[in-house]
C-alpha cells in the first residue's frame, strides 16, 4: 500500500476544499477510498491552522494499543444491552459485556460511551430503549447513527463494510454524513421534518404547524380527531378536512400513532403555539 506524508494528504484535502476537485475524482487518482479521504477531512477540519500539516501526520496504532473505551464496536455491544435493560447502571452493563462477550472494561470506560452517547442517565436510558422499541425494525436512532459515522472516519474498513454491518444503504449513510455536525452531534442526526416543493393545492404552512403542535400534544389522535381541533373559517367550517390532515401527515412521515409517538417523544418540548 502506498504511504503518504502528511504533505501528500494535505495536498489531497486542499484539491477539494480550495479547487473544488470532486472527492471522487481525487480518491481515484491518488489511489485511496473515500472512506479513508473523510478521515483525512476530518483531523483538518479539528487542526489549529497553524498545525494542519502536524495533525495528517501518520498515527496508525496497534490495535493492542487503542483505548477500548473508544471502540465503537464496544459502544454497540454497550447500546444493545441498554435497549434491554435500560434500568442497568454503569457496574452491571460491565459485568453484562463480561458475561454475553468476555469483554472487561471498567466503568468508567463504560460511562465515557453512555456520556458521549448522551445516555448516562437512568431516565435518558428508558427512554432510548422505549424509542427503540416503538421503531421500525432496521431503524437506527441518532446514537447508533453516532456510531455509524464513527465507525466509518476510522481506517482500517470500508463504506460498504460499515453500511452492510449497520444494515443501511451507502445512500443513507451519505445523507446522514452530511448531516453530521460535531457540535451537536445527536441532534444533527435526528430524522429531519421532510419538505416538500410549493404547490398550489399545498396546505398552508400555519395549519402545517398547527398540525404539528396537536400531535406533539395528542399523537394518539387519528386524523379525523385531529380535524375536529383546528380552527373553523367564518362559516363554521374546518379549515382542512380529513382528507387534507391525512394528507399532511403521510407527508411528514407521521401517519400512523407508533410514527406520531416517536415524534412526540423525540420533540418534547418543542411545542408550537397555534393561534387562538
Amino acid at each position: 500500500m502506498k504511504q503518504f506524508t502528511a504533505q501528500d494528504r494535505l495536498d489531497a484535502v486542499s484539491r477539494v476544499i480550495e479547487k473544488n476537485e470532486s472527492v471522487v475524482a481525487v480518491c481515484r487518482d491518488i489511489g485511496i477510498s473515500r472512506k479513508t479521504f473523510y478521515a483525512w477531512i476530518k483531523r483538518f477540519q479539528e487542526a489549529p491552522q497553524q498545525e494542519k500539516v502536524l495533525f495528517l501526520k501518520d498515527r496508525r496504532q496497534k490495535q493492542k494499543d487503542v483505548p477500548l473505551e473508544f471502540s465503537p464496536e464496544l459502544a454497540r455491544k454497550i447500546v444493545e444491552i441498554v435497549k434491554e435493560k435500560p434500568e442497568y447502571e454503569t457496574q452491571r452493563i460491565a459485568h453484562e459485556l463480561k458475561r454475553r462477550h468476555k469483554t472487561e472494561i471498567g466503568n468508567q470506560a463504560v460511562q465515557d460511551v453512555l456520556n458521549k452517547l448522551q445516555i448516562s442517565t437512568a431516565e435518558q436510558r428508558i427512554e432510548f430503549s422505549e424509542r427503540a422499541k416503538l421503531a421500525r425494525k432496521g431503524y437506527l436512532l441518532p446514537q447508533e447513527r453516532l456510531l455509524l459515522i464513527d465507525n466509518a472516519q476510522r481506517e482500517g474498513t470500508t463504506i460498504q463494510r460499515i453500511c452492510k454491518n449497520f444494515n443501511v444503504s451507502r445512500k443513507t449513510f451519505y445523507k446522514w454524513f452530511g448531516q453530521f455536525d460535531k457540535t451537536n452531534p445527536l441532534v444533527s442526526l435526528m430524522d429531519q421534518v421532510r419538505r416538500m416543493g410549493v404547490h398550489p393545492r399545498k396546505t398552508s404552512e400555519a395549519i402545517e404547524r398547527q398540525i404539528l403542535d396537536i400531535v406533539l400534544e395528542n399523537p394518539e389522535l387519528s386524523a379525523h380527531k385531529i380535524v375536529e381541533l383546528l380552527p373553523v373559517t367564518s362559516d363554521g367550517k374546518p379549515t382542512l378536512g380529513n382528507h387534507g390532515v391525512q394528507n399532511v401527515l403521510q407527508r411528514l412521515n407521521m401517519n400512523t400513532y407508533l410514527k406520531r409517538l416517536a415524534y412526540a417523544k423525540e420533540h418534547a418540548g418543542e411545542r408550537v403555539l397555534r393561534p387562538a
